[in-house]
């Protein structure tokens, strides 16, 4: 993974905050943003008890715009075992193709078609 690229010293002292009295970033109150090496964006953590964070595209200081993972469906909003959506890793109901919507493009919306099976009728 690649080191996030700063847009701005507020951003890259917030982010980069580590606290003597917490074992995680996600457990202090003082960190605002946090980095995820995995998704390669920055976000605000959910202050849940676990380690959720809500990604963000603006730096929340100087409003410059920060990367932004590509869905990993390709934009097709669904997705199969091999990219599962984090949302929907336990949610084993499957339409024809063997696929869920995808938690990120499609809001793991079930009403949207699914391109593989609900293809436009052939015209002739």
């Amino acid at each position: 993974m690649t080191d996030p690229t700063y847009c701005c010293d507020m951003l890259r002292e917030n982010a980069t905050l580590s606290c003597g009295q917490h074992t995680t970033s996600h457990t202090c109150p003082d960190v605002t943003v946090v980095w995820s090496d995995q998704h390669q964006e920055f976000g605000l953590p959910v202050r849940d008890g676990g380690s959720s964070w809500i990604a963000i595209a603006f730096c929340p200081w100087c409003s410059a715009d920060l990367p932004v993972l590509p869905c990993s469906c390709g934009g097709i909003g669904w997705v199969d075992d091999k990219n599962w959506s984090p949302d929907f890793r336990g949610d084993r109901r499957r339409v024809a193709s063997g696929r869920v919507p995808c938690g990120f493009c499609n809001e793991g919306d079930w009403t949207k078609p699914d391109p593989m099976t609900d293809l436009p009728a052939a015209s002739s």
